[in-house]
């Protein structure tokens, strides 16, 4: 109703997963997603494993990263110190 009466311009989520993504593609035309998420909000950082970015990629969708660098748990990391000099 927001995005067909002109108020928001997009809608993004938070941590979906490919399953929950794609129940949400499902279900278009069945009172779902009629307008697509632009971003999908997650935890992503270097040696996180267990994401699947492929649907995201593949509906246009920009992941959003929080928690890059875990938590602070690799903020002391020499090698991403060193990249980040």
């Amino acid at each position: 109703a927001l995005y067909r009466a002109g108020k928001v311009r997009s809608v993004a989520v938070s941590n979906f997963a490919a399953a929950q993504l794609s129940c949400l593609f499902s279900a278009e035309g069945e009172g779902g997603a009629v307008v697509p998420p632009v971003a999908n909000q997650m935890r992503f950082y270097v040696g996180h494993t267990g994401v699947d970015l492929g649907l995201n990629a593949r509906h246009g969708i920009v992941v959003q990263a929080y928690s890059p660098l875990g938590n602070g748990a690799l903020a002391s990391d020499p090698l991403l110190a060193a990249i980040g000099r």
